[in-house]
């Protein structure tokens, strides 16, 4: 496995010569869909401050995506590198950022052990988004998120996206799924923040209706198996 390494040597120089060590060592993540699976929360957010002698960012919090917070504003830490948190002088104030952070005792993290941000401006996401896309329109990238880190997290060919027929969409109480070829063996139904909130095992049908009546309003990620195929497709319960 690839590792990347980041070591750091501090002097000081007086009456008594300081010398200390510290390393910081990850698996490479090359882009956002990969580093995001592990990911406490992602938030859309705009630095309104940065503290680079603490380490630290102030955001305001424009959208929860995932795992949401309660607070308008949150205290980001970063680092030298070396401690494995990201340089915060990276970022400008007035920057939208999608950050994808870890948390630990109501403290938020930036790390430099995988992609942890990417670009927002003017309704477009850049950076590198997932293998071989650097940019889509924000409301493409919040509507294919759960897919990215929680539907798709374990990696499997999928079959072509015109196999699956849904319908009606959007729909109240009832949905059909339909194979154009193959039968369904398993369904499994997720909320826009990537969290599991129905599925139906044991099938080998064409075809079935799965109810929506538990479901709350709202937008939804099924993600059909044919074996170790699948595709998933957006749904919208009215």
């Amino acid at each position: 496995m690839k590792k990347l390494v980041a070591i750091c040597l501090f002097f000081s120089i007086g009456s008594i010569s300081y010398l200390s060590l510290s390393a910081c060592t990850c698996p490479v993540q090359d882009n956002f869909c990969s580093t995001a699976v592990n990911a406490s929360v992602i938030i859309a957010s705009e630095v309104l401050s940065i503290q680079a002698e603490e380490y630290t960012l102030k955001v305001a919090v424009l959208e929860n995506l995932h795992n949401g917070v309660s607070a308008d504003t949150l205290l980001v830490t970063g680092g030298n590198g070396a401690d494995c948190g990201e340089n915060v002088e990276l970022f400008t104030v007035g920057d939208s950022i999608i950050f994808a952070l870890n948390s630990y005792d109501s403290k938020y993290f930036i790390s430099i052990c995988g992609l942890h941000y990417l670009n927002l401006k003017n309704g477009i996401v850049s950076g590198n988004i997932s293998k071989n896309l650097s940019s889509q329109s924000y409301e493409e990238f919040k509507t294919n998120l759960a897919t990215c880190i929680n539907v798709t997290s374990v990696e499997r060919p999928s079959m072509p996206f015109t196999q699956l027929h849904i319908a009606p969409n959007p729909a109240t109480e009832m949905v059909n799924i339909q194979l154009s070829q193959g039968q369904i063996e398993k369904v499994e139904v997720f909320s826009y923040q990537g969290r599991l909130v129905a599925k139906l095992e044991n099938q080998k049908v064409n075809q079935l209706d799965f109810p929506l009546a538990k479901l709350d309003p709202g937008i939804y990620l099924f993600r059909v198996w044919q074996g170790d195929n699948f595709v998933v497709k957006r749904v919208v319960k009215i």
